[in-house]
């Protein structure tokens, strides 16, 4: 018979009599997990993921294995001397990342790419979709929670997910490879997924095997109307699946936004560090819309990510073409634009010399949805002697 404590032990009492640790109550252990970030602060998760494993090892209870732990030198520490030295030593790594010209700290998120995933380069795909509609958000509904509008935009974003799954389907059978049809990185737009239709996203996800990086709905916090983009990371271990919840703030609203009554909030600058390839580790980190034309922003995160993704609902598709040609070169890494259907004007693009390897893909043209594919060198400007395709002369600073 099933019980409601999904904490306790499901094995049957035996005769073997051994140590199975200390018992307590049902409220005890499900408080004594809440150790995850987002458990302690929330989404925004202004604590990175090795401050909640150095909780977890330091109050561990005895019978307690840290084998599972990701970060090295927390899983190794075994004294007050080196729990000093890896504390010195991860201020100083914070200290390195923090982004000093828009006075805002970066965290790092650590996530192992599926050893399935094939060595063919990191898989992108950008999702273009058309609803939401600029109009739509009015200053009675800004968090479009009306029944009419939920239906129609949970319907289309469902068969946006469908086409984006059968479109990695496509792709697998013309490469003619047997594998599953999987990705690294999903990106969808700014605004592009309700709160409560983030089951969707997530279902996506685990089919896949992909980070997801979208930019939610308005919503509510802290008395404030806010503008964020999640990220969500599938987790597996051996024990499951697990979610991994960041969500990136906006600080700058747009003239738009205003009237609505949305407010800047980015409390952190998430970077996430994508393990597992031969080349790697890779890191990435996103900005929301108009953000990204922050140059301060850019300077921060130069030397510190290998891809910049920037999810938009932007008209102003000119502006936004050149702010990616020149980002991605001053930046010196590959920069993704992935903008509302509505306008149209999602790109990648990275600093090769060649024209034709520099623009990666592009979609131009209103009222269009668009799903692209596509494989990228993420090592291509770090790699030495040489990339395999010939890259611009690194910019000077």
């Amino acid at each position: 018979m099933g019980v409601t404590d999904f904490t306790g032990n499901r094995w049957k009492s035996g005769e073997v009599q051994s140590y199975k640790g200390l018992r307590t109550g049902w409220y005890k252990r499900r408080m004594g997990m809440m150790h995850a970030p987002e458990a302690l602060v929330g989404e925004f998760s202004t604590i990175s993921s090795w401050s909640a494993e150095l909780l977890m090892k330091s109050l561990q209870w005895p019978g307690f294995e840290s084998t599972h732990l990701s970060y090295d030198d927390v899983a190794g520490f075994d004294s007050i001397d080196s729990l000093k030295r890896i504390l010195k030593e991860r201020l100083k790594l914070l200290d390195d990342l923090y982004c000093e010209a828009i006075d805002t700290p970066a965290l790092v998120t650590r996530s192992r790419r599926p050893p399935t995933r094939h060595e063919s380069g990191f898989r992108l795909v950008s999702v273009q979709q058309l609803l939401p509609r600029a109009g739509d958000f009015t200053k009675a509904d800004p968090k479009l929670d009306t029944p009419e509008l939920r239906a129609v935009n949970r319907d289309h974003l469902a068969r946006i997910c469908q086409l984006t799954y059968r479109t990695l389907q496509a792709n697998l059978a013309a490469e003619k490879k047997e594998a599953y049809p999987g990705a690294d990185l999903i990106v969808f737009s700014e605004l592009a997924v309700h709160p409560d239709d983030q089951d969707l996203i997530k279902r996506l996800a685990d089919k896949t095997q992909s980070i997801v990086f979208a930019g939610l709905g308005l919503q509510d916090h802290d008395g404030k109307l806010i503008n964020v983009a999640r990220w969500f990371i599938p987790d597996y271990r051996e024990t499951g699946r697990q979610w991994v919840i960041r969500d990136q703030g906006k600080y700058h609203p747009t003239k738009e936004e205003k009237p609505l009554g949305v407010r800047g909030y980015r409390p952190c600058q998430h970077i996430i560090e994508i393990q597992g390839d031969s080349e790697g580790p890779f890191f990435i980190s996103g900005a929301i819309c108009y953000d990204s034309t922050d140059l301060k922003l850019a300077s921060d995160l130069k030397d510190k990510t290998d891809l910049f993704v920037i999810v938009a609902h932007n008209k102003d598709v000119r502006t936004f073409d050149a702010m990616a040609s020149a980002l991605n070169y001053h930046m010196y890494q590959h920069v993704v634009v992935v903008n509302k259907g509505e306008f149209g004007g999602s790109t990648i693009q990275a600093p090769f010399k060649e024209q034709y390897d520099r623009l990666i893909s592009h979609a131009h043209g209103v009222d269009q949805i668009s799903i692209n594919v596509a494989d990228l060198d993420l090592a291509a400007f770090r790699r030495r002697p040489k990339s395999y395709k010939k890259v611009k002369t690194k910019p000077a600073g």
